[in-house]
């Protein structure tokens, strides 16, 4: 019992190094170093004021103390030291509440709380909520400020925020504050396409004439549909959730095999659709269908094999079926030996090896880990809680359990995602997939999980070689191989991007984000058509508000602004985010030259929040200053958006940013200006952070004030030049893996 969870109520604390990364990348040895005096310092202090160091996460320290008041001394302490020492900065963020012990580890709102304020603080800040400013008595040598009421990600009601105000610490500018805020949620969104839907995907080359025509598949692509029982029991539901997920996660793990994963096949019940038309909906020649029959110790699995582009069986066999986790786990292998011998696959000494062995011994940590996966997947934050306590319970149980430590793992990615940003959730997610690795360093997911930390980290070399490994040890890992693809996008190679987009799109063929994604990447190599068919096939399966946004500018691409305008009237009529609707209505409007309706969209999303929309979280409002002057004649209130747009990129590119947008946006206010000298420095400075996104440039009415100037054209055509031998590239790279025998997904289906 003395390992139970326990409750109790406490101030936690987290400090974090700042610019660690840059440190890291200029002197690893030394920022180790660093590192560990800042633990033996810290262990120090808290000792003193009668903390609990609960633990190191890389760069920072979680810690708790039993008041408030402890806990602020604490940290006046470390900051006053660090000031004097000007070794480095800290940030750090305090919150009382009630919260979860577990072993070496802590849960709860407080936790997540104290680590929302220390990101939102800046270097040299301490931040801290009410509750911790209650125990701060009125003669108290610790001083604080109000900054006001911020509303943070899953907190209910906006928290006012402290600073501590002593002598020589920082108090952050609450606008300053507000801007990172608005600024994280909309750089999370763009990684989100990245990582927690987890599928940036799709591949093909537009032919006018063949459209609607499938490129070869491979001969053993194989969908596995969910398992079903006619009497619909709870137990023989979840025996069956559990047979499917298992023989999709085995089957992935065969080379030989192309195995379409689960969040495409499940939405397939062949009780409802033909064995063909699902077959042709999945791209999957063969599918694989299996049912539960009978109950207690006569119950039976069948399992029946499809040629679905023939609609012929293959193969059919019940299987005995126990309840205990061998027996699933026996049965998943018999299955796959079947199948295999069936397609004629010879299993390789190492398949054969993985295919044998068991991920634990002891059923109840596999039983916990199944009820975790499956909360897992719900991608709920309520229920990704639920998951990481199962896991845990698994670990407790089985130590050497490397499915469950990945688990924990992705669950701590997802509370990435869930806090808009939290970087200390990527430490204990690294911190996991670590342990898995040294359990199996040919572990793919693990691998995958590294890599999706170090894109958020905006590592991005290093993503790209996890990545890479992920790959190369399980070929079917179609999250690997979107987020690869993803990753390289990111970095401009919108070339080199499309075959790992391709390869994740045939193994996850019916999410709309892999259409949408491709659609975009075409659009940024200019080949519209090919962009206009797969946003519209994106829009198909969900209509979007970025599907029609990337299709209204492909259709600026091909001069149709009718059309374009139309789909911005679509965009207003999503039932989506008033805000978000205006501002990319008004924007594509702008494109369009329809002012009027630009400055109508782009004032009414101003005006819904004039305090957490400005420069530095969208780039609406130096357009919007732009109309004023254009469409309202207000050249006062013009520069007023306008300069104060140039103020904040100036201190953002002097700080050392490296956001492309920042250096784009600065060469919009030179173009505003007429200042072509700067504004091409400015061009010149975003094509070095990768930007590629040539449409932005030569159809923006900003920029019409230099459509003759000799130089700007010259730049212009020269970033055409680039772009059109990217997209040679990309159709080169397709036909060298067909060549191979390396088939794409369909151009455009139906």
């Amino acid at each position: 019992m003395k390992n139970e969870p326990k409750r109790t109520c406490a101030a936690i604390m987290f400090s974090d190094i700042v610019g660690y990364t840059a440190l890291m990348g200029e002197n690893e040895d030394l920022a180790y170093q660093l590192v560990k005096k800042n633990v033996r310092l810290h262990q120090d202090i808290i000792k003193k004021y009668h903390g609990k160091l609960v633990k190191e996460m890389g760069d920072g320290v979680l810690s708790s103390y039993p008041s408030g008041k402890e806990a602020l001394g604490a940290a006046l302490e470390l900051q006053q030291y660090y000031q004097k020492t000007k070794k480095f900065s800290l940030r750090i963020g305090i919150h009382f509440g009630e919260i979860l012990e577990d072993r070496h580890d802590v849960f709860g709102d407080a936790v997540n709380i104290a680590s929302r304020l220390q990101t939102l603080g800046s270097p040299g800040s301490v931040l801290f909520s009410q509750k911790i400013r209650e125990d701060i008595d009125e003669n108290s040598s610790l001083k604080s400020v109000s900054l006001g009421k911020f509303k943070l990600k899953n907190v209910k009601e906006p928290l006012e925020v402290f600073a501590l105000a002593n002598e020589g610490l920082v108090i952050p500018k609450r606008g300053e504050m507000l801007k990172l805020l608005e600024s994280r949620l909309k750089k999370f969104m763009v990684g989100g396409l990245v990582l927690l839907t987890l599928a940036l995907i799709g591949f093909g080359v537009y032919h006018q004439t063949s459209i609607n025509k499938l490129m070869a598949e491979p001969e053993k692509s194989i969908a596995v549909l969910p398992f079903f029982d006619e009497e619909s029991s709870l137990v023989n539901d979840s025996l069956n959730l559990n047979l499917t997920d298992n023989l999709i996660t085995d089957l992935s793990k065969i080379s030989s095999f192309i195995v379409i994963d689960s969040v495409s096949s499940r939405q397939f019940d062949v009780k409802k659709l033909s064995i063909k038309t699902i077959s042709n909906k999945l791209r999957a020649k063969y599918l694989v269908v299996g049912n539960t029959i009978g109950k207690g110790d006569t119950r039976k699995v069948n399992l029946k094999m499809f040629d679905g582009e023939k609609e012929e069986m293959l193969w059919t066999e019940d299987f005995e079926i126990g309840y205990d986790m061998f027996s699933v786990l026996e049965l998943n292998r018999q299955i796959i030996l079947q199948i295999s011998d069936l397609l004629g696959v010879k299993l390789s000494v190492s398949e054969l090896e993985n295919l044998n062995s068991n991920p634990t011994e002891n059923t109840d940590a596999y039983r916990a880990y199944l009820t975790g996966r499956n909360k897992f997947q719900k991608y709920e934050a309520s229920a990704n809680q639920e998951a990481i306590n199962q896991f845990r319970k698994a670990l407790k149980l089985s130590p050497k359990f490397k499915e469950a430590y990945q688990g924990l793992a992705d669950a701590y990615v997802q509370n990435h995602y869930y806090s808009q940003g939290d970087f200390f959730w990527l430490d204990s997610s690294i911190f996991y997939s670590n342990l898995a690795l040294q359990l199996d360093n040919t572990y793919s997911d693990a691998h995958l999980s590294l890599g999706s930390a170090s894109y958020y980290k905006v590592e991005y070399s290093k993503a790209i070689d996890y990545f890479k490994k992920a790959i190369s040890f399980n070929g079917n890992n179609y999250r690997a191989l979107a987020n690869m693809g993803s990753t390289l996008m990111v970095l401009g190679k919108v070339d080199s991007s499309l075959f790992y987009l391709d390869q994740s799109a045939k193994l996850n063929p019916q999410s709309f984000i892999s259409f949408q994604a491709v659609g975009w990447n075409y659009r940024l190599l200019k080949d519209y058509q090919n962009a206009v068919c797969w946003l519209e096939e994106s829009i198909k399966l969900k209509p979007s508000i970025g599907a029609y946004e990337q299709l209204a500018y492909s259709y600026i691409g091909l001069n149709d602004i009718q059309t374009a305008k139309e789909i911005a009237g679509k965009i207003l009529n999503l039932k989506e985010e008033e805000k978000s609707k205006r501002e990319i209505a008004g924007m594509i409007y702008f494109f369009c030259r329809d002012f009027e309706s630009a400055y109508y969209n782009f004032d009414l999303a101003y005006l819904s929040d004039q305090a957490l929309i400005n420069c530095g979280t969208n780039r609406m409002v130096i357009y919007l200053g732009y109309l004023e002057s254009i469409v309202k004649e207000n050249k006062f209130k013009s520069e007023i958006l306008v300069d104060g747009c140039r103020v904040y990129l100036e201190s953002k590119i002097k700080q050392g940013s490296q956001d492309v947008d920042n250096f784009f946006d600065e060469a919009v206010y030179y173009a505003i200006k007429g200042d072509i000298k700067n504004c091409l420095k400015s061009l010149e400075s975003a094509k070095q952070h990768y930007w590629v996104d040539v449409i932005f440039v030569s159809q923006n009415p900003v920029f019409d004030v230099f459509k003759d100037h000799p130089e700007f054209v010259k730049f212009i055509y020269n970033q055409n030049q680039t772009i059109d031998s990217k997209q040679r590239n990309a159709k080169k790279i397709n036909r060298q893996n067909l060549e191979s025998g390396v088939s794409s997904l369909s151009i455009c289906y139906k």
